[in-house]
C-alpha cells in the first residue's frame, strides 16, 4: 500500500516549516562553533615549541589552541532567516584555515570540517523531526 499523507498535513508543514527551520539553523550554527572548539583543543601532532604552552597542530589538522584568542573568535552571526554565518575576527583564522597563499602555512582547517560534520548531522536530525512528528 502506498504511503500518504493526509492533504491538510502539508498546509501545517508549510505553516511550521520556516520556524522550524530558522530555529535549526541557529542550532547547527551553535553547534558549529562548538565542534571548531572541540577541534581546536584536541591532542594535535606538530612540534613542540619551547615558548609555546602546548604542542601545535600538524598540517592538516586543526589549529593548535595556544593563546586561546582564536577559539573565543568564533561566532554566529544571523543575515537573515535563511542564513547564519560563523564567523572568526582573528586576522589569522583564514590563512590557519585555508593556508597561506605562499605557501608557508599549510592548511589548517577547523572550520570546513565542524560543518561537513554539523551539516550532515543537522539534516538527519530535521528528517527525524519532520518523519516523528509527521510521518506515521
Amino acid at each position: 500500500m502506498p504511503y500518504s499523507l493526509p492533504t491538510n498535513l502539508f498546509g501545517q508543514l508549510a505553516k511550521q516549516l520556516p520556524r522550524r527551520a530558522e530555529a535549526m539553523l541557529r542550532d547547527a550554527a551553535d553547534a558549529t562553533v562548538i565542534e571548531v572548539g572541540r577541534a581546536l583543543t584536541e591532542t594535535k601532532h606538530g612540534a613542540q615549541y619551547p615558548d609555546l604552552p602546548r604542542r601545535s597542530s600538524a598540517p592538516g589538522e586543526a589549529p593548535a589552541t595556544q593563546s586561546g584568542d582564536l577559539e573565543a573568535s568564533y561566532a554566529t552571526v544571523p543575515v537573515d532567516s535563511a542564513q547564519v554565518n560563523v564567523e572568526s575576527d582573528v586576522e589569522y583564522a583564514a590563512e590557519l584555515e585555508l593556508g597561506s597563499i605562499d605557501g608557508t602555512v599549510a592548511p589548517r582547517p577547523a572550520l570546513a570540517p565542524a560543518v561537513r560534520s554539523v551539516g550532515a548531522q543537522s539534516v538527519q536530525r530535521a528528517l527525524k523531526v519532520i518523519l516523528t512528528e509527521h510521518g506515521r
